[in-house]
């Protein structure tokens, strides 16, 4: 996974959780680690996490579904796909 350009991407739609950098970053290397990709995804709001037949995992985010009154909403989506791959429930 090409962190640094899904962690550019995401603060060029969310400036606002810039100083959450770092957060972003832990989460995105913990998924790395668990063999889990992160992208993201314009077509719908809602995050998703899909699987692929040979077993593979994603994790999609659309960095724009938050506000300028809600924005954090895009890393709370992540923290919640990031938990479905903690519990072991992701992409079933």
């Amino acid at each position: 996974m090409a962190i640094n350009r899904f962690v550019d991407e995401f603060f060029y739609h969310v400036p606002a959780v810039e100083p959450l950098r770092d957060v972003l970053i832990d989460i995105l290397s913990d998924l790395e680690s668990k063999d889990v990709a992160v992208s993201t995804r314009y077509n719908e709001i809602a995050s998703v996490v899909e699987s692929s037949p040979e077993g593979g995992t994603r994790i999609r985010i659309n960095p724009r579904s938050g506000t300028a009154q809600q924005p954090l909403n895009p890393l709370w989506d992540l923290i919640h796909e990031w938990g479905h791959v903690l519990e072991g429930t992701a992409g079933g």
